[in-house]
C-alpha cells in the first residue's frame, strides 16, 4: 500500500508541476481525468490482488476441520488426516504468510516468526516423510488406492476400513506420484499419476493442470518400460511389474510368492514381501509348526505368581518368543507415556559403522528412562525380574534402561536382530558399557496402546506375528546358549495404518545373567523357555 501510494502521489506532482492550475483549463482537466482513470485501474488491480490473498486466508481458515481438544489423538491417528495437517502446516502456511505480507505494514503481519519460535513449526522435510508414510502404508497393506484419495483406508488384509473427514487433492497424487517414482516404485507412481488426471478433472483443474501431470506420467512410464531390461530379479529398490505397461494387468497379474523360512541369510526381496505379507495378516508358516503352541498360565521365577500366574500366549518354540498378557496397568502406563514424552525425540538405530544413526529405516520418536529411583519403574523392574527370571539394574549394568517410542505416520521398523553380532558392526563399539555388559540376550517389549491396524511385531525368519494388545508385553531370546547371535529373532516393526502405536523395550545383557542363564557348550541349543 504505501508503495503504491508514493506512486500515485509522484504521479500526481508532476501532472501538477506540468500544469498551471486545472480550474483555469479544460485541456488540463482531461489531463486530471486521464490520470483519475489511471488510478482507478491501479487501485482496482490492488483490490483484485488483495482479494486474491484474503482468499488463501480465508481459505485456510475455512479448510480447518475443528477437532476437539478430546479427539486430537484419534483425528492424527488417520494417515490422510496426519498427512493433510502436515500439508497445511507447511505449504498452505507459507502461502499464509507470503500473503500476509504482501498486504499488510509489517506492523500488522501476523509474526510467524515469533509463533515459529514458541512452537517450531513442520519443515518440508516432515512434509516429504509424510509423503513416504503414505507410499509406505500403499505398499505394505495394498491400499485400494481409489478409496484413498477419497479419504478411505482399506485395506486387502484383515483390518477394517477407516474413513477420513478429508480427501487427497490432484497436486496430493501428483505429490505422492514423484514419491513413489524416487522410490524406484514405477508401478505406484504411474497410478499416482494417473489418478491425478481423474482427480484434476473432478476438481477442474483447480490445483495443477492436466500437462504437468502428463509430463510425469509419460516418464514414468518409459522408465516402466526399460527396468526389467536393465535390472534382475535380485534388485531392491526399483520395483516394476516385468512386461511393458500397455500389456499390463493388476487383475491378472500376481507374482508367485513361496515363504523361505529358517535359513541364515535370507534374499532381501523375499524377507521384505514375507515382512509385507506378516504384517497383512497372512499365515505363512506351516500349521504343523503351530499345532503345540499353546496359551497357559504361567508361574514365573517367584512364589508371588503362584498366586498371581501370569497368562502366557506361545508365538513360537524356536526361537521363543511369546506374548504375555496383563503385564502392566493403564495408570503405569500413563505414568510412562508422561515421564517419556517430555525428551522424545527421532528414533536412531546402530548402523553399519557401529555407531547411532537416524534414518527411513526406523521412523519413530523414543525416550530413555535411566532414573531409576521412579517409583513406577521399581515396580515394573521387579515385576520382569519375577516373570523372566533375570536381573534388570540398569544401574547395574544388568540391563538397558527402559526406551519408550511412540510411531508416528505409517511408523515402522524394518527387519533387523537386536544382538550386536550383526556382520560389519565397527569392533569400537564393544567398549565401555557394552565391552562390560555384553551383548543383549534378550528383549521385553512392552505394549502401551492398542493400534487399529497395522503395528505388529513381524518375525520374517520364523514367520511369526505378536500383535499389539495393550497391557502385555511381547518376550523373545536374542542369543543362544552358546552366547551366539540367533539371525532366526530378526524382525520388524510394522508400519502402523490407523491409531497411535506406544511401546517399552528392555534389553538384557548376558554378562549379568550367567549364573540365571548358564552357557551351553552345544552350538546350536536354544533356550527353550523363560
Amino acid at each position: 500500500m504505501k508503495s503504491l501510494i508514493s506512486v500515485l502521489g509522484v504521479l500526481l506532482m508532476v501532472s501538477i508541476s506540468t500544469s498551471n492550475e486545472y480550474f483555469s483549463s479544460t485541456s488540463s482537466l482531461v489531463t486530471l481525468l486521464q490520470t483519475e482513470r489511471y488510478i482507478l485501474e491501479l487501485l482496482k488491480d490492488y483490490v483484485e490482488g488483495v482479494d486474491q490473498h484474503l482468499d488463501v486466508i480465508k481459505k485456510f481458515i475455512n479448510d480447518r476441520i475443528l477437532v476437539g481438544e478430546k479427539n486430537m489423538e484419534e483425528y492424527v491417528s488417520n494417515p490422510i488426516h496426519a498427512y493433510n495437517l502436515m500439508k497445511r502446516m507447511t505449504v498452505d502456511l507459507q502461502a499464509v504468510e507470503a500473503s500476509t505480507q504482501v498486504m499488510a505494514s509489517p506492523e500488522y503481519v501476523p509474526s510467524m516468526h515469533h509463533i515459529r519460535s514458541i512452537s517450531p513449526l513442520p519443515t518440508d522435510g516432515d512434509l516429504q516423510g509424510a509423503a513416504d508414510a503414505l507410499v509406505r502404508l500403499l505398499d505394505t497393506y495394498k491400499l485400494n488406492m481409489s478409496a484413498m484419495i477419497r479419504g478411505i483406508i482399506r485395506s486387502s488384509g484383515r483390518f477394517p476400513s477407516f474413513e477420513a473427514h478429508e480427501q487427497l487433492t490432484a497436486r496430493d497424487c501428483l505429490f505422492l506420484g514423484k514419491h513413489s517414482f524416487n522410490q524406484g516404485l514405477y508401478d505406484y507412481a504411474i497410478d499416482w499419476f494417473e489418478a491425478a488426471l481423474t482427480k484434476a478433472n473432478e476438481e477442474g483443474n483447480r490445483t495443477v493442470s492436466p500437462e504437468e501431470i502428463q509430463l510425469f506420467l509419460s516418464i514414468a512410464i518409459s522408465i516402466h518400460n526399460e527396468v526389467p531390461l536393465e535390472i534382475d530379479d535380485k534388485e531392491t529398490t526399483w520395483k516394476t511389474v516385468p512386461v511393458p505397461f500397455s500389456d499390463r494387468n493388476y487383475m491378472s497379474y500376481e507374482r508367485n510368492f513361496k515363504p523361505v523360512f529358517f535359513v541364515d541369510n535370507l534374499d532381501p526381496v523375499i524377507e521384505k514381501e514375507q515382512f509385507n505379507r506378516l504384517c497383512r495378516g497372512e499365515h505363512l508358516r506351516p500349521l504343523e509348526w503351530d499345532k503345540d503352541l499353546k496359551c497357559r498360565y504361567f508361574n514365573g521365577h517367584h512364589p508371588y505368581l503362584l498366586i498371581q500366574p501370569i497368562k502366557l500366549e506361545e508365538k513360537s518354540h524356536k526361537p521363543y518368543i511369546v506374548q504375555l498378557h496383563d503385564v502392566i496397568s493403564d495408570q503405569e502406563i500413563q505414568r510412562l507415556k508422561n515421564i517419556s514424552q517430555v525428551t522424545l525425540h527421532r528414533s536412531s538405530h546402530y548402523g553399519i559403522s557401529g555407531e547411532f544413526e537416524a534414518s527411513l529405516m526406523r521412523t519413530s520418536a523414543s525416550s530413555w528412562l535411566t532414573k531409576e529411583n521412579d517409583p513406577v519403574i521399581v515396580k515394573l523392574d521387579h515385576r520382569v525380574a519375577m516373570i523372566t527370571g533375570l536381573a534388570t539394574k540398569y544401574s547395574n549394568e544388568e540391563a538397558e534402561a527402559y526406551q519408550v517410542a511412540n510411531y508416528g505416520i505409517g511408523g515402522h521398523y524394518v527387519p533387523h536382530q537386536d544382538h550386536l553380532q550383526s556382520a560389519g558392526m565397527n569392533a569400537s563399539m564393544f567398549q565401555g558399557f557394552e565391552y562390560r555388559a555384553g551383548d543383549r540376550i534378550a528383549t521385553w517389549m512392552f505394549y502401551l496402546s492398542d493400534v487399529e491396524a497395522g503395528g505388529a511385531t513381524a518375525f520374517t525368519y520364523a514367520g511369526t506375528v505378536v500383535w499389539p494388545k495393550k497391557g502385555s508385553a511381547a518376550f523373545w531370546w536374542n542369543l543362544k546358549r552358546n552366547g551366539e547371535g540367533d539371525e532366526m529373532t530378526r524382525h520388524g516393526a510394522c508400519p502402523v495404518l490407523h491409531g497411535s502405536k506406544w511401546v517399552s523395550n528392555k534389553w538384557f545383557r548376558v554378562n549379568s545373567q550367567m549364573f540365571r542363564k548358564p552357557c551351553s557348550l552345544e552350538r546350536d541349543e536354544y533356550f527353550a523357555g523363560l
